[in-house]
């Protein structure tokens, strides 16, 4: 009855998860493609140095101490307070840090306009660090309901000053301030709908039980978010504000669709998993089932988008933005990989062996350095390409381990991935050869006809090779079937 329970929390809580990814991701969706009518692409691409040292630094502000709430079950109030004073307060050091060493930053990539942006952003540390343990409050009791309402308004608020702004002519600055008022609304709704008011306290002995914990985890985060950014980085600096941008836009839709997922279902999963920690029939069956119904979403995303790349940029983005078509393709397979492979670090951290994570992120890290630093010698694409090749050594790598800690038999992974493989394959050959018979078509026209034609192979063969999956699918989309 317990495990039920737990199973059906999930559930609920990926499933407003998905409500929060579809309207969140359907407003950047609209932002971006409005945005890259108004902005050229090297207002992107000074936006993504920006935020680059941002989201470096966001994960020193929290240290991990979040996933720590989480997986700590003694005296949760006092600890949330303690959490809550701890984040503060590196909010405000790394603000002061960054408004110090932007003229520094800007020395590195050569590019002196990044400076007043940079600093600008730096208040993002301190207006987050506000509302980010009442967001930890909701995941950990598994409030996924009341979640979406910050994430979603977020959305719409930066979407919304950031087009308004860029009408007016403000170029990269409609950037920097919608990311400013995204970041305001969600904390003050988030107060809003925690309805809980943090105290000012200190504890020795939870700080250090925080931090401990916390400490694998923010150092997990740090490579994670180095690993995730080091293109952008290594383009940004040996190349321009021009390539990163069209990179930058190349990583929009794979990010929104596909990378995504694995964030999606991991701030569902995870929370559960803790509760499972001492369970290893059950949390092997638990990862099984999320890497199955993972892969019956992001196989098929993935591969198609690899496919309709060339017509959904030229529809959405314009033809100017055509340079960015090979490298979306290529980030499609990579963030197909990524999303597959992700929920063995949820298995590392829920049995309290975080440390494996970091010492699969540093691997990846170190190899992936010296292959994109070589790779942007030439062009963005073959950067991309590096993403991919790494990505998939790494993602071997994670399956490996993960299968020794909960002893999964490797039959097991090739059982959960065969529906999705299956349709998918099915799908690719259906979708390559209809692009044979309309090539002649309007853009928009091949673009609808293929989504259509692709979904529709999809569903059909996963209904007629897999029908009792199928069902349980839709009984999970409705939140009436236990899957764990």
């Amino acid at each position: 009855m317990k495990h039920f329970k737990l199973a059906q929390a999930a559930v609920k809580g990926a499933l407003w998860n998905y409500v929060s990814f579809a309207f969140s991701k359907g407003l950047i969706f609209l932002t971006t493609v409005i945005l890259a009518r108004l902005l050229v692409p090297k207002d992107f691409g000074l936006m993504a140095l920006g935020l680059l040292v941002i989201n470096y630094l966001s994960n020193l502000k929290d240290l991990g101490i979040g996933e720590a709430v989480i997986y700590r079950q003694k005296h949760p109030e006092r600890t949330a307070n303690v959490a809550f004073c701890l984040n503060v307060l590196m909010g405000l050091l790394l603000t002061v840090i960054v408004l110090l060493t932007a003229p520094l930053i800007s020395v590195f990539f050569q590019e002196p306009r990044v400076t007043p942006i940079i600093r600008m952003l730096s208040v993002v540390f301190v207006i987050s660090a506000l509302g980010s343990i009442h967001e930890v409050r909701l995941r950990k009791e598994l409030d996924f309901r009341r979640r979406v309402i910050p994430q979603i308004t977020q959305r719409f608020a930066k979407g919304t000053v950031s087009i308004g702004l860029a009408v007016t002519g403000f170029g990269v600055w409609s950037l920097v301030c919608g990311q400013m008022a995204g970041t305001f609304t969600a904390t003050v709704l988030y107060w809003i709908v925690g309805q809980w008011r943090p105290r000012i306290m200190f504890d020795l002995n939870i700080a250090r039980s925080l931090i401990s914990y916390g400490m694998h985890i923010g150092v997990f985060q740090i490579l994670h978010v180095i690993y995730k950014n080091i293109d952008y980085l290594i383009i940004g600096r040996r190349m321009d504000a021009v390539q990163l941008g069209f990179y930058t836009m190349a990583f929009q839709l794979p990010y929104l669709v596909i990378y995504s997922i694995q964030s999606v279902v991991g701030q569902a999963i995870f929370p559960t998993y803790t509760k499972l920690q001492d369970d290893q029939d059950t949390l092997r069956k638990a990862f099984l089932t999320t890497l199955q119904y993972v892969s019956l979403i992001s196989v098929p995303v993935g591969l198609g988008m690899f496919v309709v790349a060339p017509e959904f940029v030229e529809v959405f983005y314009t033809i100017r933005w055509a340079p960015a078509v090979p490298v979306m393709q290529a980030l499609s397979l990579y963030a197909l990989i990524n999303s597959l492979s992700a929920n063995a670090d949820q298995v590392y951290k829920a049995t309290g062996r975080p440390m494996i994570a970091n010492q699969v992120g540093l691997v990846k890290t170190l190899l992936l350095i010296p292959v994109l630093w070589i790779a942007a010698g030439y062009n963005i694409f073959y950067v991309a390409v590096g993403q991919l090749i790494i990505s998939f050594l790494a993602a071997i790598l994670q399956f490996v381990i993960a299968s020794r800690m909960i002893v999964i038999r490797p039959g097991a992974f090739w059982t959960a991935l065969r529906p999705a493989a299956t349709g998918a394959a099915v799908m690719l050959t259906g979708l390559f050869l209809l692009r044979l018979q309309i090539s002649s078509f309007a853009p928009v026209i091949r673009l609808l006809l293929m989504v259509i034609w692709g979904a529709l192979l999809y569903v059909s063969v996963l209904w007629l090779t897999n029908r009792k999956l199928f069902g349980q699918t839709l009984a999970v989309l409705r939140g009436r079937e236990k899957v764990l």
